[in-house]
Formats: structure tokens, sequence, C-alpha cells
């Protein structure tokens, strides 16, 4: 068996027979599809269930909620495949995604590999290709940029080298720390332009588009774990500008979500309690692309006006 492809699965039900059959139409056949209920309130499971049934590649985990690292973590622990892929359960992939994917792992003899993808969005398909990368470190920083890094699913991993497995206590930035521990075992990586990954964006209520208290200290979390993986790995930073940009870029858009949500009270302390202002005290930011926008909301951070930063921020959404 060469590839096994994990799907972590929680009340997906009105999505999920598109996304199994988008696996089940695959072109590249010798795959072996783990599907894993993770305690699901809906049909899902009964839908795992009755595909399974149909195809003996199919292999269903139900076991209680645990949420997605916890599935994920199950489906790992169950793969046999050389390689490993993730899908998300409300997403799809074209009939050529696996092949074009192995047949590159296969080609340059690659542990890791990396493709461009699509967005869905309600306005339509945006198509994001990927350039050619021979070398992690020198298309580190362009793979970062570009979003090629931070998702699971638009890659394949060498099952043998994968001894990591997902963070249980994050729901939020836990692909990209997954990503960074097998990344430091890499010896070879090759990359796709396009490998036909069609990831559906959210719903307003899903867990990436409302509003969570701990994002900002995730945001800032993530940039440091970031700049760690550089030093660790490549013994220098070759993205360190752009890590920066990122991260203020991230913690903008969530303050600008913390005070547009009527339903919380002291914002103040929310940003107090989870924000670090340590690392945007020491990131010199003056070589950093940011707005003169971005660069006011990070003097009032760094500096802990929080009052007057959410009174900013008031004023700037009520004058758009």
């Amino acid at each position: 068996m060469e590839i096994s492809i994990i799907v972590p699965v929680y009340n997906s039900s009105a999505k999920l027979s598109a996304c199994i059959e988008s696996v089940l139409n695959q072109e590249f056949k010798d795959f072996q599809l783990i599907l894993v209920n993770d305690g699901s309130k809906d049909n899902s499971g009964s839908i795992c269930d009755e595909y399974a049934k149909k195809d003996n590649r199919i292999l269903v985990i139900h076991k209680e909620n645990g949420g997605v690292s916890s599935a994920r973590n199950a489906g790992l622990d169950a793969a046999l495949g050389k390689y490993v892929a993730f899908l998300d359960s409300d997403d799809y992939i074209d009939s050529f995604a696996l092949k074009v994917m192995y047949d590159e792992a296969k080609i340059k003899n690659a542990d890791f590999v990396i493709g461009g993808y699509f967005f869905e969005k309600t306005q339509g398909t945006i198509k994001h290709d990927c350039a050619v990368v021979k070398d992690l470190q020198e298309g580190f920083e362009y793979l970062f940029k570009e979003h090629f890094i931070n998702p699971l699913w638009n890659k394949l991993f060498l099952r043998e080298k994968l001894t990591n497995r997902f963070e249980k206590s994050l729901s939020l930035g836990e692909d990209l720390l997954f990503n960074y521990q097998f990344m430091k075992s890499v010896d070879t990586i090759a990359t796709v332009s396009n490998m036909g990954y069609h990831y559906v964006m959210n719903d307003e209520n899903s867990l990436t588009t409302i509003y969570r208290k701990d994002a900002v200290k995730i945001a800032v979390m993530l940039a440091e774990k970031t700049n760690e993986f550089c030093e660790e790995t490549f013994g220098n930073n070759p993205a360190k500008n752009v890590v920066a940009q990122r991260c203020v870029d991230d913690v903008v858009e969530h303050i600008y979500k913390l005070v547009a949500d009527k339903t919380l009270k002291n914002k103040k302390m929310i940003l107090k309690k989870n924000l670090n202002e340590k690392y945007l005290l020491e990131t010199d930011f003056e070589k950093v692309a940011l707005t003169k926008n971005q660069r006011l909301i990070v003097a009032l951070l760094q500096r802990k006006w929080y009052g007057i930063l959410i009174l900013y921020v008031k004023l700037v959404t009520n004058l758009r």
C-alpha cells in the first residue's frame, strides 16, 4: 500500500460524501482511506460505514470526540501506506491529486511533497499555484509567505519519517507546528504546481471565522515557533521579516474581530491576558513591510495602551 489518506470527520454529513467520492475516483488506486469519526452527532458515522462496506480500501475509526488533532493522531496510528496525506471532510480533490503527488515523490526521491491548491469561495474559485522549490532552506521564505507551509492537506509525507503527532491542546495552528516537527527530518523536498486540492472556505460560524480569545496569543506563539524552527534547522532565519509581517497581519485581524464582537465584555482584559509583548518588543519592525495603521497598532500594543487601541480600532472601523 502506497498512500494512506487521513480524513477527520465531525458532523460533516452535508459534504462528506463528496469528499469520499473524490478519493474513490482517484486515478491512483493503491491507497488506504482512513475515516476517523470523532464522535459526530449527525449521521456522518453511518455515511462512513456505508462506504466502507462498498470498498475494502476504507478503514473507519469511531471514537469519542477529542478534537481534530486527536482524530488525526488516531488516523496516523492506523496508517499503513508508505506515504501519508491529509484531507478535510468538507474539502475534495481532483482525480489526478494522489497520482501527481506520488509521481513527484518517486521521481525526486522526496520525503516531502508540497502542492499548489484551489480556494473555493462563494464568489468563485481561486487557483493558487506553487513555484518550483528544490531546497527547503532556499525556498522557505517563499513557501511561508505564499501560504504553502501552513496547511496539512497540500502535502505528501514519507511515513517512516512521520514519528511526530499533533498537539491535542491546540485547535488553531496545530497544522503548522506538526509540519515543522516533520520538516526537521526532511532530506529531500519536491513541489507540484497544483495538486488539485479544493479548500472550501468555512461558514461564518466555523472555528476559523468566529473570534477566539486566545487568537492573538496563538498568532504570536506561531511566529516564535517559526523563528525557532528556522534557527534550529537552518542555522539562520531566512524569513524573519516575513514571519513578523504575518504575525502582525494576524494579530491586527484578530484585534479587529475582538472589537467587532458585541458579545464579548472586558476586551481590554482579554488583550492583556493573551498578548505576549516580549515578541513585539524584541522584534525589529523597521524592515518589515507594515502599513501605517499596523505600525500604530504595534506601537500601542508595545506600550500596553489597550484601552486607546480599542478606541482607535472602533474609530477606524466606523470611518470605513
